[in-house]
């Protein structure tokens, strides 16, 4: 089962677009000071923790352990990267976000410790 040990927690943020169905999915900063939907394998801002309808706060994980759903099948302790829908894969060719804690399946939430591990 997945937990969470957050280092830093952002909460000023805004969302630009409705983000109601994109908890525990990596976000980026986008124009206007807005946050959005991290594109597969770039550097994020963290993993959103709640699930915010346009213009809401945003709550965002920077650090520490974070919840994360899998876009497919993670290995457990393994380099990720964020993949096509804005959740982790196992590292392929994009940017190391971090470390899977547990093993993961499509759609299933795991732990994943946070950290810009580069290519």
């Amino acid at each position: 089962m997945a937990y969470e040990i957050p280092g830093f927690v952002l909460g000023t943020l805004l969302a630009g677009d409705d983000l109601s169905a994109a908890q525990y999915r990596f976000v980026v900063g986008t124009a206007g000071d807005a946050i959005g939907l991290a594109a597969a394998a770039s550097q994020p801002l963290g993993t959103l923790n709640n699930a915010p309808a346009e213009g809401e706060v945003c709550e965002i994980v920077t650090s520490g352990v974070a919840k994360v759903k899998c876009d497919g099948d993670v290995a457990e302790h393994g380099l990720v990267e964020i993949g096509a829908s804005s959740g982790v894969v196992t590292l392929a060719s994009g940017f190391a976000v971090g470390r899977a804690l547990e093993a993961g399946v499509v759609n299933q939430v795991i732990s994943v410790r946070l950290g810009d591990y580069g290519k």
